[in-house]
């Protein structure tokens, strides 16, 4: 059942909420004070989620644009009831394929949200 809960998050707010430029729906799946770092080709980028979040929704979006977005989870980890870590292997993010790890926290008043995001483009 938590694997589902947090495929679904996955699923449902990042990753369709992405591809949309839906700001409040991506922003949705984030704990407030997530934070994202990682790596675009060679250029190091720190970020918080709600900067994430804005960032999508500016301009047209992938959908909008006719961009062939493909984001796939590999995997889904309980590490307890109350933490995991995902990893999806996202296609043709703007012309860019990245792999992604998600650390993810079960709050009790609003359930499964991820609280941090390392990316590198692959």
């Amino acid at each position: 059942m938590e694997k589902q809960e947090i495929m679904n998050l996955i699923i449902d707010q990042y990753i369709k909420g992405t591809f949309c430029g839906d700001c409040e729906t991506v922003q949705s799946a984030f704990s407030d004070d997530a934070q994202m770092n990682g790596f675009f080709g060679a250029r190091y980028g720190s970020m918080s989620a709600a900067a994430y979040a804005a960032g999508i929704s500016e301009g047209p979006s992938m959908r909008e644009q006719g961009i062939e977005y493909h984001a796939k989870i590999e995997e889904i980890r309980l590490l307890s009831d109350r933490t995991a870590t995902a990893l999806i292997r996202e296609r043709n993010f703007h012309g860019t394929d990245f792999l992604t790890a998600f650390h993810l926290v079960k709050h009790p008043e609003n359930g499964w949200k991820i609280v941090s995001k390392l990316f590198t483009n692959i």
